[in-house]
């Protein structure tokens, strides 16, 4: 595997993952308070943050998730299921599209101050959104071509796609993803223990 023990992979994934799902919580937490469960924006500091600041922390959450979708990358590699490979790939090039321009979208507004609100820097092209969109359909469509995948890898993809897709909105962030990455989070874990019991020196997926 490159070099680099499947089960290393493997738990890094996981630990990511869990990770992504506990600050994407947070975030959606903080968000529901501080921009209230409407459409409009009740401008709240909670903790001295805006709701736009916790945005901020979202492209991380992102981030996260890539050293789990390198383990889906390998997976399909492993089983030579072509287009499922540059469909993951693609996905991790949408999640990564997704964080750098939500990232530039987000930290450019002064921290713990309402003093330009989202809602005044009016509509700009929404390539957080899409690209957050565009990753959750290519995983949607490895679920279809992975159907009869062992270890219930359609399913996990599914639930990706739902995470990508409703995560694609951050104003404000809904907790539905978070729930998705954690389970992606402990899927992967589980993968690396039974992985372990059955072939501890493997190093194939």
């Amino acid at each position: 595997m490159n070099g680099v023990p499947v089960h290393r992979l493997l738990l890094a994934g996981s630990v990511c993952s869990l990770t992504a799902g506990v600050v994407w919580a947070a975030v959606a937490v903080h968000q529901l308070e501080a921009h209230g469960s409407s459409s409009v924006n009740e401008m709240r500091l909670v903790l001295g943050l805006t709701w736009m600041d916790t945005s901020k922390v979202l492209p991380f959450a992102l981030l996260l998730l890539l050293p789990g979708l390198e383990c889906l990358v390998r997976r399909s590699s492993e089983t030579d299921t072509l287009a499922a490979v540059v469909l993951l790939r693609m996905a991790q090039l949408l999640v990564v599209t997704s964080a750098v321009v939500g990232a530039f979208d987000f930290w450019p507004f002064p921290t713990g101050s309402y003093a330009v609100t989202f809602e005044d820097r009016g509509e700009g092209f929404p390539g957080q959104f899409l690209a957050s969109v565009a990753a959750g359909f290519a995983l949607l469509t490895v679920a279809v071509i992975r159907r009869r995948a062992g270890r219930w890898e359609w399913a996990v993809h599914l639930m990706l796609a739902a995470g990508l897709v409703v995560g694609s909105v951050w104003t404000p962030a809904l907790i539905w993803p978070a729930f998705a990455w954690v389970g992606f989070g402990f899927w992967l874990g589980w993968f690396a223990s039974a992985l372990t019991v059955r072939r501890p020196r493997s190093r194939a997926l």
